[in-house]
Order: structure tokens, then sequence, then C-alpha cells
């Protein structure tokens, strides 16, 4: 039976899809999204996809540039129950429900985080002690780049909990170049 992955994130960018996929090829996958657009983000999340998608029911909280969000329905007993769960930003309060919810059963937990040491804002203080503590409880950390990878290291994350991959991109979305030069 193959492992069950759950990945939730704010939105699906498009640049996740070809990684969704490949993982659905290898895993039981499925994409919870806590919002099918954000007020800088409208992406339209393609039909045939190999993986299913769960909208789970928030509130946003704009704050910025960016949006926070809150579960406005727990999870519960009767979600499915994953072997691995990916967490979204530590910054989001439905972070921290997913995380006690996988914590309670058991569920393995990874954070995903993109964020460098440019452009995290709170160094010190209660919101750097928050992204501290978020990032002791999972059980691992992926990152995508040389500078989220320092910026983990940074926030006391060992670097044996850390995994760094690649962000992804699906070449059939980038129109082809014009040969004309036009």
């Amino acid at each position: 039976m193959p492992v069950r992955l759950i990945w939730a994130m704010n939105v699906a960018p498009p640049y996740r899809l070809p990684v969704w996929d490949e993982l659905a090829r290898q895993l039981d996958l499925e994409v919870w999204l806590l919002s099918a657009n954000e007020h800088n983000r409208r992406w339209a999340l393609p039909r045939n996809r190999n993986f299913a998608v769960r909208h789970l029911r928030t509130v946003g909280v704009p704050r910025g540039e960016s949006v926070h969000y809150v579960l406005t329905q727990p999870l519960g007993r009767k979600a499915p129950l994953p072997d691995v769960l990916i967490l979204p930003g530590w910054d989001s309060p439905a972070a921290w429900q997913m995380l006690w919810w996988a914590k309670l059963r058991g569920v393995q937990t990874l954070a995903f985080n993109e964020s460098t040491l440019e452009s995290s804002r709170h160094t010190a203080g209660p919101v750097a002690r928050a992204r501290r503590s978020f990032f002791r409880q999972v059980d691992g950390v992926l990152t995508v780049s040389p500078g989220s990878t320092a910026a983990v290291l940074a926030a006391g994350v060992p670097h044996s909990r850390i995994t760094q991959v690649v962000n992804a991109v699906d070449m059939e979305m980038i129109p082809a170049p014009s040969l004309t030069g036009r």
C-alpha cells in the first residue's frame, strides 16, 4: 500500500503542480487548499490532475501581501488520516490547527518553508519565538533554496531535520519563444 501524503497549501501555485503530479505517481497524494485564490494570486487548478484536492473551510485575514488563514471547521475524526502531512507556512493559525490535529493522531508532520532570512521581518521577540516553536514541533522541514534552508537553520532547526527540495517548472505552461523575433 503506498504512503498516504497530504500536502496543505494556502493556494495551488502552478509551479507546485509538476511536483504534485510526480508525487501522485508514486504515493497516494491529496492536496488540501486553504483558499481557491488570494487577492494577489488568481491561479486556476486544472481538473486533469492525478491527485485529489480538498478545499478546507477557512477564513482569510489579509495582512499586507500575506493572508493568514484560520480553519472554521475542525478537521475532526472524519478527515483522512495520512502517513505524512506537509504543513503550509508556520504563520497561519490554520497551520497550527493542522499541526495539533496531526500530533493528536500520531501523523508525521513536515513544515514547508520558502522564506529566507531577508524575508523574515521578525528575528527576535514573540513572532520569532512562535516560528521557532512551530519548527521544533514538526518532524522535519522542507526548504526550496539555500536561502530558505539558512532561515530554518537560524530558527534553530538542526540540519539533520531539513530536506532541501527544488521548485519545479511545468514547461508546458510557458509559451515557446517566437522564432521570428517579433
